[in-house]
């Protein structure tokens, strides 16, 4: 009897619950764009649901924001009031014969010994089986690093610094902007870029071969694409200043560190940023993410571009055998803190020494350092 009675009362719920689940979707198959905006407002706990989409970003393109007293209204600063055009270190002329790749490196003054070895590994074999180039970006810094910066870009030409502050939420970001504008004006002939970090591997014969294969490339970047709407990072947030806050509850999806794109696209990106209001967020969320959705740009997964765990395999003394198998198809070696891990490292500069000499052992220095 008992059992009975058990058995109604589940089957009374179930019946219910399908009814009620069979309503919600009737309404919001009626309703998409009611559905759409509510599922929005609810933010955070919603967008973590797998295979959630918001597949309307127009909200970006708000001029101001209204908060959740219904009052109060925030006038967003605009993209090109923060990342402002022009050069302290130019180089104009650095693109001149470059038709294939230029790799967009975003550095830190300190990283002297990044930049030398990318010189004497990937970079320097890059530029001499292609007709591509490397050229490393920075903003404004202090008398003492900008005197290291001077010597570099007399010694080696190969340095783009621009006017933006070293704000700790706008410099990554406005660099990454700032290149593609100089890509615009000094890049006549270049048909792809990749933007990279100095603490990763990239393999200079994969990229220039995917490079000349894909040259129909257009309206599209290619890398490790985020989950699409991914929950806003609780980090964006800025108390100090309100303008700078990004203030929807979900992200478009974005491409996480390095992105292989287009010029074409470029050019689009730099439109976008005419327009757009500047947010602070992860470079990644903002130029892949926000620029790229204005722009109606196409964000591909194309993992060839983020091999992950590099650090983990080469600090653990893997053989060189199993480094040239697991990787043999890595266009870009990345580090595990890609997926934003904690105790993450970076990619060192004797890493990068090791990786090259097991894949391309004739282009090895005598002397690198060693691993730590």
């Amino acid at each position: 009897m008992r059992f009975r009675k058990k058995t109604a009362v589940s089957s009374f719920f179930l019946g219910l619950f399908i009814l009620v689940s069979l309503g919600v979707l009737r309404h919001v198959s009626k309703n998409p764009r009611e559905y759409k905006k509510l599922l929005v407002d609810l933010g955070g706990a919603i967008c973590a649901i797998p295979g959630f989409r918001v597949n309307d970003f127009s909200f970006l393109l708000n001029p101001n924001f209204t908060q959740n007293d219904g009052k109060t209204v925030t006038n967003f600063k605009k993209c090109r009031e923060i990342c402002i055009p022009g050069y302290i270190i130019n180089n104009p002329h650095k693109c001149d014969n470059v038709t294939e790749v230029i790799v967009a490196v975003v550095s830190a003054p300190r990283n002297e010994l990044e930049r030398k070895t990318i010189r004497e590994t990937w970079g320097r074999h890059l530029e001499s089986i292609s007709n591509s180039s490397v050229i490393f970006a920075f903003g404004k810094t202090s008398p003492e690093n900008q005197r290291i910066l001077r010597s570099e870009a007399d010694t080696f030409g190969d340095l783009i610094q621009f006017q933006v502050e070293d704000r700790n939420f706008g410099i990554h970001t406005c660099k990454q902007l700032l290149v593609n504008d100089w890509i615009r004006d000094f890049c006549p002939g270049v048909a792809h870029i990749l933007a990279t970090d100095d603490d990763l591997y990239v393999n200079a014969r994969h990229l220039v071969d995917f490079s000349r294969q894909n040259r129909g490339l257009r309206n599209a970047m290619l890398g490790y694409t985020s989950p699409q709407s991914m929950c806003r990072d609780k980090t964006q947030d800025l108390d100090d200043f309100p303008t700078y806050k990004y203030p929807y509850p979900v992200n478009a999806r974005f491409i996480i560190q390095s992105v292989f794109y287009s010029r074409e696209t470029a050019l689009r990106l730099s439109r976008a940023a005419d327009t757009a209001n500047f947010w602070r967020m992860a470079s990644d969320m903002y130029i892949s993410g926000v620029l790229a959705e204005i722009a109606g740009i196409e964000r591909k997964t194309n993992m060839r571009f983020a091999y992950l765990f590099g650090e983990y395999v080469l600090r653990n003394n893997f053989s060189d055998e199993f480094v040239r198998v697991a990787y043999k198809n890595a266009i870009v070696i990345s580090h595990l803190s890609i997926l934003m891990s904690p105790g993450a490292v970076h990619i060192t500069p004797a890493m990068i020494y090791k990786i090259h000499g097991i894949f391309y052992p004739e282009l090895t220095l005598d002397e690198s350092p060693h691993m730590n």
